[in-house]
């Protein structure tokens, strides 16, 4: 007999109850809203988590897992399940089927992962679906019959960003950017405070016209070297950022439809009102 599975083993019904405590991992928290079973997961998940769930959850958030794929029916036990949220997990891969057994999601959010290409049938069983966010993600290609079986489909979301690693590199040639110029400002101006210093304790005497060298001299170099830094970060960021896009535009060409451009955004909505809105955590 399993326990919170949706079906009542027990005569009154006792296994089906207080789900938030019996049913609830220990990287998890778990509550009731409205009668709604909500689980949240936000510090990782594995596959065991998901095992150690129960079944009648309606809303599910899973972030910061290390999962590299969805496997086929993963989630199908979560037969209740109404909003998924799958956000900043590193998924590469959504197979066919990774959603098989969802019938009543309304609402799902894959943002902030790291695959490249939505296969055909990549949302395949999930018949009520009506609402998709997928935003901050490498997206290059989407398959033809990628959306497939979405009958009820009201919002859309497409929003492409970059993968993990390339904001990792980013993020290391801002640093490296800001140490090269601090430290030539910090070279240029700590003879001067170095001097201060001396001369004010009176560990040595500086004589005046070394003060005016350098003031005349040695500072200028501080504003003479910044434009050309500024100049050299920049000439390398936007080549790198050239090449970058000659990769990308020839890997696309090689595989499914791409889309349009770097920076698409795309919305479709044909509804006033967000499921997110009834459902969201």
């Amino acid at each position: 007999m399993e326990v919170c599975d949706g079906t009542k083993h027990c005569l009154l019904g006792e296994d089906e109850r207080n789900c938030d405590v019996n049913r609830c991992p220990s990287e998890c928290t778990c509550y009731y809203n409205n009668d709604a079973l909500y689980v949240r997961c936000q510090s990782g998940w594995t596959a065991d988590t998901i095992d150690n769930m129960a079944a009648i959850t309606n809303v599910l958030e899973l972030t910061g897992g290390s999962v590299k794929k969805l496997d086929q029916g993963l989630l199908k036990r979560f037969l209740k399940l109404q909003s998924l949220f799958l956000t900043n997990n590193g998924i590469r891969d959504i197979q066919t089927l990774s959603f098989d057994g969802l019938s009543k999601l309304l609402w799902l959010n894959i943002s902030q992962d790291n695959f490249t290409t939505l296969a055909n049938d990549a949302f395949k069983g999930l018949d009520m679906l009506q609402g998709i966010v997928i935003k901050d993600v490498p997206l290059t290609s989407i398959a033809e019959f990628a959306f497939r079986g979405l009958k009820e489909l009201q919002i859309l979301v497409l929003i492409r960003g970059q993968d993990a690693k390339a904001r990792d590199e980013e993020e290391m040639s801002v640093a490296l950017r800001m140490a090269v110029i601090v430290g030539t400002d910090f070279c240029c101006w700590m003879p001067v405070i170095v001097m201060g210093l001396l001369s004010q304790t009176g560990a040595v005497i500086i004589q005046p016209h070394m003060y005016a060298w350098t003031v005349v001299f040695i500072l200028p170099i501080n504003s003479s070297l910044n434009p050309y830094l500024y100049t050299i970060f920049s000439m390398i960021s936007a080549r790198c950022s050239a090449s970058g896009s000659r990769d990308s535009s020839n890997a696309a060409q090689q595989g499914a439809p791409k889309l349009s451009t770097s920076s698409d955004i795309a919305v479709c909505r044909r509804a006033n009102t967000c499921p997110e809105d009834d459902t969201r955590l």
